[in-house]
């Protein structure tokens, strides 16, 4: 599988109901992908031009970014915790 694929996952199927007008549109348009295909191939392009993620998985980079950002947010608990600790104190 490219990696620029998402995974087929094994799910129950759902109708969408669409007007005339557009089932011509995508008639029109599909080549000769069927209408699922063309549906899902429009849906992949419009949410990867969206800046929707496209992997399942985090990267490396996103995962050290998300450790350093938890970490700034323990500090600064711990530093909102012990201030409060202080004037209660006082």
């Amino acid at each position: 599988m490219e990696t620029n694929q998402r995974p087929q996952l094994e799910i129950e199927r759902s109708a969408i109901y669409l007007s005339e007008e557009l089932v011509r549109q995508i008639d029109e348009q599909r080549g000769k992908k069927s209408r699922a295909e063309f549906i899902d191939s429009c849906i992949d392009a419009f949410l990867t031009e969206r800046g929707f993620p496209t992997a399942r998985y985090a990267t490396m980079k996103e995962l050290e970014n998300l450790k350093e950002r938890v970490t700034r947010l323990q500090k600064s608990f711990m530093e909102f915790i012990l201030t409060y600790i202080i004037e209660l104190g006082k």
